[in-house]
């Protein structure tokens, strides 16, 4: 799989331009000149975006129940790529190639366009509401990744869509996390069945709790900026735009080495959510209208 490298003093990010313009790695230089990850390695030759250190999510972020919802008046229906609970998952992008706009040694752009791809399915893809343009850009400082999602609508109606970051930090033992999130929605298989209420993993959350120990996998509303991942070498801090206000966190629990916290913009199965008034946090686009969401990760001493 083709990486493209760019780096600082401080930090090395890996990309994947083939495999949904998805990070491959990044990595924190320590005191005796070693790389350690911040987030989980990905494989050489990775078999699929899951095992990313970081993809991308859109035009929908997480599940779609059944692959299908209503919209303007219709039912759309989305490729299940996720069999084993009957969803769409993680939006279109996400195993897309993407073409290389600009590169510097320590930043790159990259895009994909709906209007690109091939009419036939792919992967248990279908085609969206109407076509969309999306653009990424990654960048370092010494002591920060910074990385902008945006996603324009490009066809002719009015577009509903989610976008959002789906890294998988490194947790080894001993790694805390504190996420100041408002609210969990109640859930079956990872897909709301009730609006978002405080409750005690709420509270823990706030207050910080051990990795390992821990299997959560739940869509929270409250945004993941402030949120703090740290370990025996230090840590990293996430600031998030205004439009990421939800957050999903998936921590799979003892035996497993990361921890996914998700700055999202929608709710899990957001779009058939739309009209309950339980947040679901989905976007209207209108044609020529553009949504952007922005995340940095930067080093904690």
């Amino acid at each position: 799989m083709s990486r493209i490298f760019i780096e600082t003093e401080r930090l090395r990010l890996a990309l994947l331009p083939g495999l949904g313009a998805a990070v491959g790695g990044l990595w924190r230089r320590t005191e005796d000149g070693s790389w350690t990850p911040i987030l989980r390695p990905t494989p050489e030759n990775p078999s699929s975006f899951l095992e990313t250190s970081m993809y991308l999510l859109a035009p929908w972020s997480n599940r779609v129940r059944d692959g299908r919802f209503q919209f303007g008046g219709r039912e759309h229906r989305l490729g299940i790529d996720w069999p084993q609970e009957g969803c769409a998952i993680h939006g279109l992008v996400k195993s897309r190639p993407w073409e290389i706009l600009e590169r510097t040694p320590v930043s790159a752009w990259l895009q994909t366009d709906s209007r690109w791809w091939p009419e036939s399915e792919e992967e248990g893809e279908a085609p969206f509401v109407d076509h969309f343009h999306a653009r990424v850009g990654y960048e370092l400082t010494d002591n920060s990744m910074a990385v902008r999602l945006e996603l324009r609508h490009v066809g002719s109606v009015t577009m509903p869509c989610g976008i959002g970051f789906h890294p998988h930090f490194a947790a080894p033992a001993g790694t805390m996390l504190r996420c100041g999130v408002e609210a969990r929605y109640p859930a079956e298989r990872c897909l709301p069945i009730g609006p978002p209420a405080e409750d005690e993993i709420t509270e823990h959350l706030r207050r910080g709790v051990p990795v390992e120990p821990i299997s959560l996998d739940n869509c929270f509303i409250g945004s993941a900026d402030g949120a703090t991942i740290t370990g025996l070498q230090g840590g990293v801090r996430l600031s998030c735009s205004r439009s990421l206000t939800h957050t999903v966190i998936y921590a799979p629990g003892t035996g497993e080495d990361f921890v996914c916290v998700e700055p999202v913009t929608m709710a899990n199965d957001g779009f058939n959510l739309l009209g309950k008034g339980w947040h679901d946090g989905v976007r209207e686009l209108k044609p020529g209208d553009t949504l952007i969401a922005s995340m940095n990760i930067t080093l904690i001493d």
